[in-house]
């Protein structure tokens, strides 16, 4: 799996019913990904003073997150995982991550077993901004790529929920609903200018781009129920 990323993301709100009428539209254009249907979850990373969070509600220029994300449920120490730093500059998103296992997932937080340039970029960055689990976010995810450009991938996510507590990268009855049944997030990823005919059938469909962020709604949610108290673990 790639472990390096440069590339423009747009995200885009829309219904199910929408989803479903650009998948139809599209149909001869997308080629189903070598996974093309799977659950995500992420657990994500702040200091106790939510720094990282609170940035990001502000849409700088660049703006920052650690994530320990699994492809499906992971349980046993046995199972795959990904431990990502990705950064956002002035639109260009640029991800790296270290693939591990579980087990070796928790040893690395406690700062052990080093064996990479991102691992000690990422173990420096949790070190020295005091970054500890804060929110879980899981959600089922259907992706594709462009019939003759392959780098150009479209994703649409659905099914949302989030935790913030008992965190952990398997399901939970504790999971809570992060977005209403009827909203999908279409992603679009690519290094280069997106097709002229993708953007024409956006517009057509009236899908409109918007900053909206998994991570971030359940941030706000944790904060409207008053939860957060900054500076105190």
């Amino acid at each position: 799996m790639k472990k390096l990323f440069e590339r423009k993301e747009m995200k885009y709100r829309l219904t199910k019913a929408q989803a479903v009428l650009l998948q139809d539209v599209l149909s001869a254009w997308l080629v189903p990904d070598a996974y093309p249907e799977y659950d995500i979850r992420s657990v994500y990373f702040d200091n106790d003073n939510w720094d990282l969070f609170r940035k990001s509600a502000n849409k700088p220029f660049f703006k920052e997150k650690l994530r320990l994300r699994s492809y499906g449920c992971a349980v046993n120490g046995s199972d795959p995982v990904f431990l990502e730093i990705k950064k956002k500059f002035n639109g260009v998103v640029y991800k790296r991550r270290v693939d591990l296992l579980l087990k070796e997932a928790m040893a690395f937080m406690d700062q052990e077993g080093v064996h990479s340039i991102t691992g000690m970029e990422i173990q420096w960055l949790m070190k020295h901004d005091h970054l500890r689990p804060k929110l879980s976010v899981a959600y089922h995810r259907k992706a594709w790529t462009w019939v003759d450009d392959p780098d150009l991938r479209i994703t649409i996510d659905d099914q949302f929920s989030w935790r913030h507590s008992h965190l952990s990268l398997d399901a939970d009855e504790r999971d809570e609903k992060l977005f209403d049944d009827d909203t999908c997030i279409l992603e679009i990823k690519s290094s280069k200018n997106f097709p002229i005919l993708l953007i024409r059938t956006l517009k057509e469909l009236d899908i409109q781009k918007t900053s909206i962020s998994k991570a971030g709604r359940a941030y706000q949610l944790f904060r409207e129920r008053d939860l957060i108290h900054y500076g105190i673990a």
